[in-house]
């Protein structure tokens, strides 16, 4: 996967946790926290082989393992949070206590 078709993915995969995260917890967790769960997957499935594109036109690869590691770990927070909240353990209820005064 070319690098900058993977920072898009990335990308779109932090607006969508920060929709669950911050924005909207409460509102269409199951949308924002599956779809971002899916995201982070294939951006983690994908860092390890991303590719550069020269001056010259031809392809590096620069594959990221760190980059790797990140996706698997939000991938894996953002499912924990879909289940969470299937089972009514998200959000706290000591966020909603603070917002409600």
């Amino acid at each position: 996967m070319w690098q900058s078709n993977w920072f898009a993915l990335a990308g779109f995969a932090t607006l969508l946790t920060l929709l669950w995260l911050v924005v909207l917890p409460r509102a269409r967790v199951y949308v924002t926290s599956g779809l971002s769960f899916i995201s982070w997957a294939a951006a983690a499935t994908s860092a390890a082989s991303l590719q550069r594109r020269t001056l010259d036109g031809t392809a590096v690869d620069v594959g990221a393992p760190v980059l790797q590691y990140l996706a698997t770990a939000l991938a894996l927070v953002s499912l924990l949070v879909f289940v969470l909240y299937h089972f009514g353990l998200y959000p706290p209820e000591d966020l909603e206590k603070a917002n409600n005064e």
